[in-house]
């Protein structure tokens, strides 16, 4: 707490205690010879996920995934169609009317249909899902 009148207030804790561990970093690597100003390009900064932290983050990655799988299972085959074309297969929408044998307009009405219908869907998972998280909480109780 030797600087202590020195230091100013700050509204983001956060930021203020990632910026003052980034110059103590850099000052120690500069008192072990291993930094010099010119030579930042060279430290490599690695993000790293705790072991817990990535199954959390696969976990959450494969909710989405049978989230979104489900929301598309519920389309029209000719929406799937679409859809498949145009973000899977990366087609623009003249070449995915054009094989739908339909008009650019039609295709990208059905198009924009489509990924409202798997948002909307998808929304609706989540509240149900929350719902039932919450009953079960409740029902234990």
């Amino acid at each position: 707490m030797r600087n202590k009148a020195t230091i100013g207030s700050t509204n983001n804790i956060k930021l203020y205690l990632l910026k003052s561990f980034r110059h103590k970093l850099l000052r120690l690597l500069k008192k072990e010879k291993r930094y010099t100003d010119d030579s930042m390009s060279d430290v490599h900064f690695g993000v790293y996920l705790s072991v817990e932290e990535n199954i959390i983050e696969n976990e959450a990655d494969q909710l989405k995934w049978l989230r979104l799988n489900s929301a598309f299972e519920r389309l029209s085959p000719r929406q799937r169609e679409a859809l498949y074309l145009r973000f899977k297969k990366e087609l623009e929408y003249e070449e995915v009317a054009d094989i739908l044998e339909m008009s650019v307009e039609a295709c990208r009405n059905l198009i924009y249909r489509a990924v409202k219908s798997v948002r909307t869907m998808i929304e609706e998972e989540k509240v149900m899902g929350a719902f039932l998280a919450i009953f079960r909480i409740f029902k234990k109780k």
